[in-house]
């Protein structure tokens, strides 16, 4: 449970440094990867409160906001990147796509159910396995998440690539592609964890989850604070 606390802090300290400046910033990416650490740190608290009061709406709130919507929301801004001036109709369409999975995500969520047991172990746990994958509601809901984790995780390795080519061929300043190689990393980091938490190594869940949040917010801090015009790789 300590290291729970230790990623409630640090993603705590991010999104309060990133959302008002994200509310304040007419950039859309900037808004997206803010709603990404709101979205991380919400799900901390709501999986502290999951664990104090053994609540299985609490343990819905953390998986749909951490599990289901991080990542994706993630790849949102990084796509907005991308394509924002090159391609809006494609973003447009994206976006909606992502924000239907999401709304899908939420209702089949809420009609599974989580398993007591699992919320009495869930202390210092990620909680893999607590939420019911039998029958079909369980396998649209498994579908669904696979879906937003690997859109956000493709989202934000191509865009990093894109911009890695760009700064090579000299086309784009080197601190947008360092930062969007670390909000790579980090997204690889946070799905790490997760992943190690199914294969068998639930320890490791959120030393891995708070060391991804800091590489995540180190990329922010070499893309910087330029405008949406100077800042389009």
């Amino acid at each position: 449970m300590v290291y729970a606390w230790v990623q409630a802090a640090v993603v705590g300290l991010f999104t309060l440094n990133v959302v008002p400046k994200a509310i304040r910033s007419p950039w859309p990416p900037m808004r997206w990867w803010a709603a990404a650490i709101a979205m991380g740190f919400l799900a901390t608290l709501a999986y502290l409160g999951a664990v104090y009061w053994e609540n299985a709406w609490l343990f819905r709130l953390y998986y749909l906001l951490g599990a289901m919507w991080m990542a994706a929301y993630m790849g949102l801004g990084s796509l907005h990147l991308e394509w924002g001036q090159r391609h809006p109709s494609r973003l447009k369409a994206t976006v909606v796509g992502v924000l239907v999975l999401s709304l899908l995500g939420a209702i089949l969520l809420a009609l599974l159910p989580v398993q007591e047991g699992a919320l009495l172990q869930l202390a210092g746990q990620p909680g893999t396995g607590a939420v019911s994958h039998q029958g079909v509601l369980g396998a649209l809901w498994l579908i669904d998440m696979i879906l937003l984790n690997t859109f956000g995780l493709l989202a934000v390795m191509l865009v990093a690539a894109a911009s890695a080519w760009r700064a090579y061929t000299a086309r784009a300043p080197r601190r947008v592609a360092v930062g969007n190689g670390l909000i790579a990393l980090g997204v690889l980091l946070l799905g790490a964890a997760g992943t190690a938490a199914r294969v068998g190594f639930p320890g490791s869940f959120w030393v891995v989850m708070a060391v991804g949040w800091v590489v995540v917010y180190s990329g922010f801090g070499f893309i910087g604070s330029r405008s949406a015009g100077q800042r389009r790789s």
